[in-house]
């Protein structure tokens, strides 16, 4: 406020009197899903590999475990300046073989065995970093992807993909889908090995430019006109796809995993509802991350609300008069939709 010299702050949402008129309801459909045993026998090697990891670190004083469940990726990454200063190389493996198998465990609870799999194909063939070594003579880790890659032979993946079909299966001819995911191996699992083109559904990918697999810009382009223009009625997005989309007759968001952020929340369920009301569909899998990143990013909202509310209270007077001392000082009004998920700055 003090740096753009406004004076006052109105926020609105869908709930105020002069914007719900112009807001299409969006339902919003949570579909919890169970693990199924091999997935969990597959988690539970993980864990045995990433709890020996845990004691060390705790036993090098760089870490207090009450229960294992709650030592976050997050926690692991604020480790490493601590590590590195201990120069120790076996707390240096520990903590980074901890932090690559708390990943692994994230892929594997809430995104597919296919971007489970992949991820230490490349681990493995890299074979350099610190832990790796170790990693790869692990028998529980050897275990989970023996275990993850012949279940994949045997034609088993993630609950999800298998709900997924059934989601694209519902749709009309003339309706168009919008499938997020966190992770670029997640959106090519979605777009290659579940092969929902080959079962008659028509499927665009929209990923990041960054690495040898991502889109360019023109790349990127093009995704959304194929999407437009009705080459292909489903989307499979990362990130890059939640913001600054102008796709403005999508029938349908489905949130293939879950994330701890409201401004994400936000601007991936503003893709859907802006001309008819249309569906929300959020994918969860029963007792991981998955559902508590849910519920995180549905307390950050509720927070950040009351945060917009307590600001839009603290007025310092009205804005007309501050337009009026200033005369050709503009007037700025900061309008947040937060079902459209955009904010647009209009200079009048």
């Amino acid at each position: 406020m003090e740096h753009l010299n406004l004076a006052k702050i109105e926020a609105r949402d869908e709930k105020s009197r002069d914007v719900k008129d112009y807001v299409y309801k969006t339902d919003v459909e949570w579909i919890r899903l169970d693990l199924p045993p091999i997935i969990i026998e597959i988690r539970r090697a993980l864990k045995e590999a990433l709890s020996i990891r845990l004691r060390k670190l705790e036993d090098a004083g760089l870490l207090k475990i009450r229960d294992e469940k709650f030592v976050s990726l997050k926690t692991l990454l604020e480790l490493r300046k601590e590590a590195e200063k201990s120069n120790i190389s076996e707390i240096r493996s520990s903590l980074f073989s901890a932090i690559r198998l708390a990943h692994a465990m994230n892929l594997l609870e809430t995104q597919s065995l296919s971007s489970f799999v992949k991820f230490f194909e490349r681990l493995f063939v890299r074979s350099r970093g610190i832990g790796v070594r170790d990693l790869m003579k692990d028998h529980s880790v050897k275990e989970a992807y023996e275990t993850a890659k012949g279940a994949l032979e045997l034609g088993i993946e993630h609950p999800k993909v298998q709900e997924l079909e059934k989601i694209v299966s519902s749709l009309k001819n003339d309706e168009k889908a919008i499938i997020f995911a966190s992770y670029r191996d997640s959106v090519e699992s979605i777009y290659i090995y579940n092969k929902l083109s080959s079962k008659g559904f028509k499927v665009g990918q929209l990923i990041g430019k960054s690495g040898k697999t991502g889109q360019s810009q023109e790349e990127q382009v093009k995704a959304l006109e194929g999407l437009k223009s009705g080459s292909f009625n489903i989307l499979t997005a990362t990130q890059v796809g939640e913001e600054g989309l102008d796709v403005s007759d999508c029938n349908c968001v489905v949130f293939y995993d879950n994330i701890p952020s409201a401004i994400r929340f936000i601007q991936r369920r503003g893709r859907t509802g802006r001309r008819a009301p249309d569906r929300l569909i959020i994918l969860m899998t029963k007792g991981t991350k998955d559902e508590a990143y849910y519920w995180v990013s549905k307390r950050r909202l509720k927070e950040m609300k009351e945060v917009i509310k307590e600001v839009e209270v603290k007025k310092k007077g009205p804005l007309d008069d501050y337009v009026k001392e200033q005369k050709e000082a503009p007037l700025i009004y900061v309008v947040c939709r937060e079902t459209i998920g955009i904010i647009e700055i209009l200079e009048i």
